[in-house]
């Protein structure tokens, strides 16, 4: 079975309860991340996964509310 996590589905100005883009899609045990908005290391931990489960990633385009936390999401990778 296919699990959705929506880590953010905003605009590019934040708010409370929204984010920049950001999802993981799991199939078959293998997680796919598509984009990279803001907070999202921050908001993977808190959805109860780490950045070293994550298989594959995909961007969907290159704006900034898409992609500007891959830095921080790559760096995490090998911090563990």
């Amino acid at each position: 079975m296919a699990r959705l996590f929506i880590l953010g589905a905003g605009t590019p100005t934040p708010t409370p309860t929204r984010f920049g883009s950001a999802y993981v899609l799991e199939i078959e045990g293998e997680k796919i991340m598509f984009d990279c908005g803001p907070a999202t290391t921050h908001k993977l931990v808190k959805a109860g996964l780490w950045p070293t489960d994550i298989d594959y990633i995909f961007f969907t385009h290159h704006h900034f509310d898409h992609d500007i936390d891959y830095p921080c999401f790559l760096l995490t990778r090998f911090d563990q």
